[in-house]
């Protein structure tokens, strides 16, 4: 059997996504989780809208985890306990994951960009990948990784 390797840009959107969930979990078993992605019945009773659970396996407590695309924030997850997963690079920094809090990641936003004083904020959500809110990621430690180099 012959296997063509695709790149991510090259698949379609659900296929980009399982690969994505795919890279999150391999990369934080290397901390101790164990994943399990959240489907049909089980996803629509999530209220947090998480697409799986990371178990930390030795201490046996869960996260609910949303796998983005890129940096969002939205009013409805405020006060969720809701973890935010999504890649991000800049000019110093290769194309890394990262895991955080979303009201963490609000609060971030607010310090080193004007997404929470935008039109798109007032009305619920806002997105992109500010260089400096990329840096304040890697220096706050919500780095899991880097992300798998495209071939």
């Amino acid at each position: 059997m012959q296997l063509t390797r695709m790149t991510h840009d090259q698949l379609p959107a659900y296929l980009k996504k399982q690969q994505n969930y795919h890279e999150v979990a391999e990369l934080l078993t290397w901390y101790g989780y164990q994943c399990r992605e959240l489907t049909g019945k089980e996803k629509r009773e999530q209220p947090k809208e998480a697409d799986f659970l990371a178990t930390q396996t030795m201490e046996g407590w869960s996260i609910a985890v949303k796998l983005l695309a890129a940096p969002r924030i939205n009013t409805k997850w405020l006060d969720k306990s809701l973890y935010l997963a999504f890649p991000g690079e800049n000019r110093e920094r290769p194309r890394a994951w990262f895991l955080i809090p979303h009201d963490e990641l609000v609060a971030l936003a607010t310090e080193h960009t004007d997404w929470t004083t935008s039109a798109s904020w007032a009305k619920g959500a806002y997105s992109g990948t500010p260089p400096r809110l990329i840096t304040a990621l890697h220096d706050g430690g919500y780095c899991i990784g880097q992300a798998i180099a495209e071939q």
